[in-house]
């Protein structure tokens, strides 16, 4: 798209906000959601379905990086020290230290 091209769309669009038709179009459209907040509610979520999306992505992303980290934590902190059991339970704890890092690291 060129320079003018562009500034063609930008006034027209300028244009039609300023035009009486279409705002009194957008306030009878306003004027239907007076009683129902839930619905304008939603018909805004649904306007801009993408950002919203991404962002109840990453909050449920940051609440399981929360939770993971409080269970690896749990997990080292009951894991035995490496005087009194088995070297396999010894390779665990440090697993499990390697992935309180990573949960931590995910999760600030």
């Amino acid at each position: 798209m060129t320079g003018a091209e562009l500034l063609s769309v930008i006034r027209q669009r300028r244009e039609t906000r300023h035009d009486a038709a279409a705002q009194r179009a957008r306030i009878e459209t306003m004027n239907r959601f007076v009683d129902r907040p839930l619905a304008l509610l939603f018909r805004y979520i649904a306007m801009r379905d993408t950002s919203h999306l991404m962002i109840l992505i990453c909050v449920v992303a940051a609440v399981a990086c929360a939770l993971a980290s409080r269970y690896v934590i749990r997990n080292l902190i009951d894991s035995p020290s490496p005087g009194r059991q088995h070297e396999a339970l010894v390779a665990a704890s440090d697993q499990t230290g390697v992935q309180a890092v990573v949960c931590m690291t995910c999760d600030g």
